[in-house]
C-alpha cells in the first residue's frame, strides 16, 4: 500500500477529468499543469496513460497485476470531451498539444511485454474497442 501511494500521479484521471470538464483552460492553467505545455511534460506530469488503464484500489493489498484494467468510467468520458475538441475547427497552441497528449494517453501503456509484477497481457490489441 505504501508503494502504491508512492507512485501514484500528482492528480488522478478523475480529477483531470473534472477539469476538462469545466473548461479545457482549466486543464492548461500554469498551477495545474506546470510551467511547460509540451507532450512530455503533460506525460509527466499527468501520466494518463498509466492511471486510465489501471485502478489502485483493485490492486490494493492483492498486487498490481490485479489492477490492470481499462477504466471505462473514466475513459468514456475523456472520450466525450476529445470528441468535444476534436471538433473545434481549429486547434492552435495549448489546446492543440492537449488533444494530441489526450489522443496518446488514450491508448494505454506502452508495451505489453510483461514484468515481475504483471501477470495476464492485455487481452485484445486494440484497447480502444469498448469506448468506440
Amino acid at each position: 500500500r505504501e508503494l502504491l501511494s508512492m507512485l501514484r500521479p500528482r492528480y488522478s484521471a478523475e480529477e483531470i477529468l473534472e477539469r476538462l470538464q469545466s473548461g479545457w483552460e482549466e486543464v492548461l492553467d500554469r498551477e495545474f499543469a506546470g510551467d511547460e505545455i509540451s507532450l512530455e511534460a503533460f506525460a509527466k506530469r499527468f501520466r494518463l496513460s498509466e492511471s486510465l488503464f489501471f485502478c489502485s484500489r483493485s490492486a490494493d493489498g492483492h498486487g498490481a497485476h490485479e489492477g490492470r484494467m481499462e477504466r471505462p468510467e473514466v475513459l468514456l468520458p475523456l472520450a466525450s470531451q476529445m470528441l468535444e475538441l476534436l471538433r473545434t475547427e481549429h486547434l492552435q497552441g495549448g489546446q492543440k498539444v492537449l488533444t494530441r497528449y489526450l489522443l496518446q494517453a488514450t491508448m494505454g501503456p506502452c508495451s505489453l511485454t510483461a514484468c515481475a509484477h504483471v501477470r495476464t497481457p492485455w487481452r485484445t490489441k486494440d484497447n480502444r474497442h469498448s469506448y468506440r
